[in-house]
């Protein structure tokens, strides 16, 4: 049995210039399981893509999509999921799964040419990732129970991975300038990690647990 409102919202163009097909924006909304939600706004996106799947138990999504050339995947198959993404700029690719159960999600990509991957599992997890700039690269993977994680890309040619494995642990990465490279894994329980790069820096930390 599905529950699923939506909310599409489809205008790619000015009203004054008639739309081609390679100007128009695209979203594909698939949808299982029970009282799931999707939100779409695509009013200001040109030759854009979404596409959505949602599967488990009261989920909702709500994405919002402008400028040009930019991809949107994101999938839910867990229960009780939340999250926004926000897709501004040029030319920029966000993939988003969520498996678990109460996971939290809010992602803003503005920049130009930026790739951003987000993957969830296990329950109450919560990401908030925010890219900015130009050429940027991001990779977070959650795993567990009641961990949370906070990164933010600026400036040009970052990289970032990030994985959390465990219970209650928290990452905050910011990256502004350019040239840096950051690889970060925490696999075990209350680890914390902060940490700023500011320009052509390049970092591996492990951190272990119980």
């Amino acid at each position: 049995m599905k529950c699923a409102p939506l909310l599409i919202a489809l205008m790619a163009t000015p009203t004054f210039a008639p739309a081609t097909m390679a100007q128009m924006a695209s979203a594909t909304i698939v949808q299982a399981g029970t009282h799931n939600r999707v939100a779409v706004d695509q009013t200001r996106a040109v030759a854009s893509s979404i596409l959505i799947e949602q599967a488990g138990s009261g989920n909702l999504i709500l994405v919002t999509q402008a400028g040009s050339h930019n991809a949107i995947a994101a999938r839910q198959t867990g229960d009780q999921g939340d999250g926004t993404l926000r897709q501004g700029g040029t030319g920029n690719h966000l993939t988003q799964s969520d498996s678990g159960r109460g996971d939290s999600f809010a992602v803003d990509q503005s920049g130009n040419f930026g790739l951003l991957r987000l993957e969830q599992s296990g329950s109450d997890n919560s990401a908030t990732l925010f890219q900015a700039g130009f050429n940027q690269s991001a990779t977070l993977v959650q795993q567990g129970s009641g961990n949370a994680a906070h990164l933010a890309q600026d400036g040009q040619d970052n990289t970032a991975l990030v994985n959390q494995r465990g219970t209650g642990n928290l990452s905050d990465i910011t990256q502004t300038g350019g040239a840096n490279s950051i690889t970060h894994n925490q696999y075990g329980n209350d680890l914390r990690l902060t940490l700023m790069q500011t320009g052509a820096q390049a970092i591996v930390i492990t951190q272990t647990g119980p």
